[in-house]
């Protein structure tokens, strides 16, 4: 699995920005989870690896809605993100510093707190943080240096295999029979569900480098919505 998107964060963006600068919780939890009735099997334990993630691809976009949250020990990178479609809202913790992440019918917004640009950029990082202060910054449609970090709205990169699935075992994950999607002990598995629907459940690194949990299938994010026109700066005019 995309393991590795969970773990980058493109810091060549604050060249970016620095370069422009100097010119001038609450959701709900998801019908799915485990009842005290226990769902019926779903099938997918019968089939191939393949079929498998395809299945679990095709309930996760159904769903319309998730919430993707862990912790990449490796990289000391914690995350909180929750997808609805193709809008997402949530933050990013890398080494203490806080990225938030905004997209909403298409409009991409990003926010970083003054560790992230003292972190990347020292002295000058402090006085971009100062500029920026607490406000979004409106990032246009076309800035490839941001687009990775909206990726993970989508499901086909996120669940892209790297290599040849292998079915493993079932487990239990949440309190939820899962099956195993391994593709060898270097890189990730993908646990999903086998009763009810096949959510994928959880995307784990090798022993000892963290886990993301997927949860709330279907939920509504009330936090999904656009930042007020007086919250926002435009990237593009900072960049003037």
């Amino acid at each position: 699995m995309r393991r590795a998107m969970l773990f980058a964060v493109p810091i060549a963006l604050a060249g970016v920005l620095l370069a422009g600068c100097n010119d001038t919780d609450g959701a709900k939890p998801a019908a799915s989870a485990a009842t005290s009735v226990a769902p019926a099997g779903n099938g997918v334990e019968a089939l191939g690896a393949t079929e498998i993630l395809t299945k679990s691809k095709d309930a996760l976009g159904k769903a319309g809605s998730y919430r993707i949250k862990g912790e990449m020990t490796e990289t000391k990178l914690k995350l909180d993100i929750r997808v609805a479609g193709k809008d997402i809202v949530g933050t990013i913790t890398m080494d203490g510093a806080a990225i938030d992440l905004l997209s909403v019918g298409g409009q991409t917004y990003f926010k970083a707190d003054a560790s992230f640009w003292k972190t990347q950029m020292g002295d000058q990082g402090e006085a971009l943080a100062k500029l920026v202060g607490t406000k979004w910054l409106k990032v246009p449609a076309d800035n490839k240096e941001f687009g990775d970090f909206f990726k993970i709205a989508d499901v086909d990169e996120l669940l892209k295999p790297e290599g040849t699935l292998t079915k493993g075992k079932v487990e239990t994950i949440g309190g939820v029979s899962a099956i195993a999607l391994t593709e060898g002990a270097a890189k990730g598995t993908l646990y999903v569900a086998t009763t009810g629907e096949p959510y994928p459940l959880r995307l784990a690194g090798p022993t000892g480098e963290g886990q993301v949990d997927f949860t709330d299938f279907g939920a509504k994010f009330d936090e999904l919505k656009a930042p007020a026109d007086a919250d926002v700066l435009d990237l593009s005019a900072l960049m003037k």
